[in-house]
């Protein structure tokens, strides 16, 4: 992995870093008046403006007759450029309709980004309603996942060492870790039994499990999960059913992975995916 780069402030176009978290502020709800969108980008009011602005010329941002402001569907040009190189979206697709056909629960596979996963490709069953709205392009804390502690559980010591600054401990259950040496304990379990299982500790009621999609070099590059019911799926059922059948699936992502390897990418902190 190559060494943290440092990056001069002088080099950074503060008005793009605006501009940017401005468009994210937006992501998080329907339509939001200007002072929403600066309280929540963190910037001036006249800095948001400004931005908003900009992105409405660029065609990412809209403004309704009552003054407020939403994303357009432009802004789908951005996910779906990464998505469109990622051969994982081409070889889990198929897969995890068959995998979520056989289990009839909710499947998806997640990638780490800094100190959260994302979903890249998930499929529901159709019978079925999930209790957890997960959609392609949602982010989680990576602590609070069985996703996110297989990757994390896979990391070098040096890379461990610059994810841990990235971690921030929040309290979504009462079941959810909330110190680096339970993250730790649950991470040697991980790496002991080539699987995580997640008992409520992202949502009351809900249990997860997953297993990692590793590239030509063995490394983890994605996790395979499935995410049930626990009033359904007792923690022993989760161990004895659905790990072997994830297992499976996963090593046969893995295999064709090797056909048509991932483009790996240079995070925020200077390391490669």
């Amino acid at each position: 992995m190559p060494p943290e780069r440092e990056i001069n402030p002088r080099d950074r176009v503060v008005s793009l870093e605006r501009g940017l978290a401005v468009l994210l502020a937006l992501g998080q709800g329907e339509t939001m008046s200007l002072r929403e969108v600066a309280e929540s980008a963190g910037v001036s009011r006249a800095a948001a403006r400004r931005s908003l602005i900009t992105l409405m010329s660029l065609g990412y941002v809209g403004e309704r007759s009552d003054g407020c402001y939403e994303i357009r569907p432009r802004v789908f040009e951005f996910g779906y450029a990464y998505l469109g190189r990622q051969p994982l979206t081409a070889v889990g697709t198929p897969y995890l309709l068959e995998l979520v056909g056989q289990m009839d629960e909710f499947a998806s596979i997640a990638v780490l980004d800094d100190a959260d996963i994302v979903h890249i490709v998930r499929e529901t069953p159709a019978n079925r309603l999930i209790s957890v709205d997960i959609n392609v392009g949602s982010r989680y804390p990576a602590f609070s996942t069985a996703q996110g502690r297989v990757l994390l559980a896979d990391l070098s010591p040096e890379h461990w060492k610059a994810e841990q600054s990235l971690l921030e401990f929040k309290r979504y259950t009462p079941h959810t870790l909330e110190t680096m040496d339970e993250l730790e304990k649950q991470l040697d379990a991980v790496r002991k039994n080539g699987y995580a299982v997640n008992d409520q500790q992202m949502s009351s009621g809900v249990r997860s499990v997953a297993v990692p999609i590793r590239d030509q070099n063995g490394s983890a590059v994605a996790a395979l999960g499935a995410i049930v019911n626990a009033a359904s799926w007792t923690l022993k059922a989760i161990r004895s059913e659905l790990v072997p059948e994830l297992r499976l699936f996963a090593e046969r992502m893995s295999h064709d992975l090797r056909a048509a390897p991932i483009q790996h990418r240079t995070t925020r902190n200077g390391f490669t995916r």
